[in-house]
């Protein structure tokens, strides 16, 4: 699939990505590459271009065979598919939108239990009065998941300010040996949460 369309290729040996079952769910309609760099960020350079290497000659091993499917079939049935599909996405958008909101809100009452104020970060709140670097740091998950709840799905938004958070010492990290940044470092967390659900 590319931009929610048929690509027009299809499951065969030369089309297909090897990847264990959690990378193929996070990967999702992503190229590989990029989606490979980013996931494995935290694994430093050595390691992601080996496995860049060993894709490349998969991938250079023969090139995949490509058809138009709107070829098949009548063009009122694609037509149909199209609509019911663009209704389902709909309706599924608007149950992220809800599940942000009431995740938003479960963190905040957790955070509220240990004590930790969502307005000691300046990031979230824009009624936050307190200097940078005061009160306690955010769980880095806690964090992700309110600025989601503020931002919704749009993952460089998020990214960016999580980064700034870290920057601020809003956000903890205890060790960085690679020396990733940031942003970086966020984008990578960003797929955990969506790998793992906990976003």
């Amino acid at each position: 699939m590319i931009g929610k369309k048929a690509s027009g290729f299809f499951a065969e040996p030369a089309n297909l990505v090897p990847a264990c079952r959690p990378c193929n769910e996070s990967r999702g309609n992503k190229p590989w590459e990029p989606w490979l760099r980013l996931k494995h960020a935290l694994e430093g350079e050595e390691v992601i271009e080996g496995r860049v290497a060993v894709m490349r000659r998969f991938e250079h091993w023969r090139k995949p065979e490509c058809l138009d499917p709107r070829k098949s079939g009548a063009a009122e049935r694609w037509a149909e598919y199209d609509r019911i599909q663009s209704e389902i996405h709909t309706l599924l958008r608007r149950a992220r939108t809800i599940a942000d909101e009431l995740r938003a809100a479960v963190t905040a009452d957790h955070a509220e239990r240990r004590n930790v104020s969502c307005h000691d970060f300046p990031s979230i709140s824009a009624a936050a009065k307190a200097p940078t670097g005061q009160g306690r740091k955010m769980k880095q998950r806690d964090m992700m998941r309110i600025l989601v709840a503020k931002h919704g799905r749009n993952e460089d938004v998020v990214c960016t300010e999580y980064a700034m958070a870290e920057e601020r010492g809003d956000v903890e990290r205890r060790r960085n040996e690679h020396r990733v940044t940031g942003g970086d470092y966020a984008h990578a967390l960003w797929g955990d949460g969506i790998t793992k659900g906990w976003l």
